[in-house]
């Protein structure tokens, strides 16, 4: 079963979604799912990929067409007990939109359900100091791409 809540705070909000994925999905027939969030930037999110899945199911996360997550175009995020978090930077236009969850499994006898995070906040509460913060950290990624490891 696929399930989505939200807890607000003060200055954001964390969407919840349980995404399952049904045994013997193969790539070419996907199930997705579409999550409404409000805030004007996704700041955080959190995957944990429970034991047991042996990388044989694999997810994605899309606004529109365009793939977000992961960052590489055409990859799967795929692991076996992991739990993945990073900050982000993605703006939601209008201050309210969708994203997609997509997946697949290979396992032909369990089903498979990645555990999702998304945190969200809205301008009035970024603080400058964040804002440099963040600034800092994309601009270090981008000299990073540039320059490669130094």
């Amino acid at each position: 079963m696929q399930d989505t809540r939200y807890y607000t705070g003060d200055d954001s909000m964390i969407y919840i979604i349980d995404f399952t994925v049904p045994a013997n999905t193969p790539v070419d027939s996907q199930v997705s799912q579409s999550i409404t969030v409000r805030g004007d930037y996704i700041t955080q999110v959190n995957i944990l990929i429970p034991p047991g899945h042996t990388a044989l199911a694999g997810l994605r996360l899309y606004y529109g067409n365009k793939q977000l997550i992961p960052a590489n175009e055409g990859e799967w995020l795929k692991g076996d007990g992991e739990i993945l978090v990073w900050d982000e930077w993605i703006e939601i236009p209008g201050g309210e939109d969708k994203f997609i969850l997509k997946g697949y499994n290979l396992d032909d006898t369990y089903d498979h359900t990645f555990y999702v995070r998304i945190v969200t906040t809205y301008k009035k509460y970024i603080m400058p100091s964040d804002v440099m913060r963040r600034f800092y950290s994309l601009f270090e990624k981008l000299l990073y791409r540039v320059m490669g490891r130094m």
